[in-house]
């Protein structure tokens, strides 16, 4: 019993918070940020520079 409280115990709590609490939390930071610097902070300014530099 001890050991099967112990397996229980903690994936139960790191299944239930992290999964709910992860899922919501990148979505909403994913979305909020992916576009910005989140997902590419040097990528972008590459982007920005190239277009700048083909606009001129």
């Amino acid at each position: 019993t001890v050991s099967s409280q112990n397996l229980e115990k903690p994936i139960e709590m790191g299944s239930s918070e992290p999964l709910p609490i992860a899922d919501g939390d990148r979505r909403r930071k994913k979305k909020r940020r992916a576009r910005a610097t989140d997902s590419l902070p040097g990528k972008f300014e590459d982007h920005r520079e190239t277009s700048r530099a083909q606009s001129e």
